[in-house]
């Protein structure tokens, strides 16, 4: 697994997929089970599609076991409540009130092109999230940060507190998971315990090329080609 941080790197560039306060559309109804009515599990579409589906239909989603109509609604990223001492947000979601968690999950769908896939690979991403989740790529899971092993529920606390000094990147996705033009990607935010007082939620999702004809860009397109041979 390679570890190239923002910008330029020895002749590489970044070919960025999803840019930072990309629009999201997203649920904010889950109701764990402390509150009254919980817990609603993750919501299917009136075909019975998953949430991951890329041909989710989110006007006809519903709870599946309750039959409770979900709404789905879009904003810009950053999309949070309460106070990260890094960031503001752009679009403010249902979630902690300091008192007790209304809303232990949030999720969060969007889309995104891929013209050629020979500069989607070497797949890295930036978050911002609290206070852990889970990324997917094509109904795919490709990251799961702070974050238990297992399986994940509505119910499923994350493993430690949000970083609340920016954003994080996460390297070494599986990029085999992309397809040429539209991929859907989506991402499920986690409160760390029953009462928390914030959450926030942005990424941006990146490859880095290696330039061709640049020492650092061909030495990184061996380590590439190495990857892809024996990785």
């Amino acid at each position: 697994m390679m570890v190239i941080g923002g910008g330029d790197l020895y002749g590489a560039r970044r070919v960025v997929h999803v840019e930072r306060e990309s629009s999201w559309v997203y649920l904010d109804m889950l109701t764990p089970s402390w509150q009254v009515g919980g817990p609603f599990d993750y919501p299917v579409d009136g075909a019975g599609r998953g949430w991951l589906d890329a041909d989710y239909d989110v006007l006809s989603s519903v709870e599946p076991t309750k039959g409770v109509k979900f709404d789905w609604y879009e904003g810009p990223g950053p999309l949070g409540n309460g106070s990260i001492s890094c960031c503001l947000y752009q679009t403010e979601i249902q979630g902690p009130t300091g008192i007790a968690t209304l809303v232990n999950t949030h999720l969060f769908r969007g889309e995104f092109d891929v013209g050629d896939l020979g500069e989607a690979f070497n797949l890295n991403v930036d978050l911002l999230v609290d206070d852990g989740g889970i990324l997917y790529i094509n109904g795919v899971e490709v990251d799961r940060y702070q974050m238990p092993e297992g399986v994940i529920t509505t119910d499923t606390f994350a493993t430690r507190h949000g970083y609340e000094g920016g954003y994080v990147t996460r390297v070494g996705l599986d990029a085999g998971v992309l397809r040429e033009g539209v991929n859907t990607i989506a991402y499920e935010v986690h409160q760390l315990a029953r009462v928390s007082e914030d959450v926030m939620f942005d990424l941006e999702l990146y490859s880095v090329v290696p330039e061709p004809g640049v020492l650092g860009g061909m030495l990184v397109g061996v380590m590439i080609g190495f990857w892809r041979r024996w990785g």
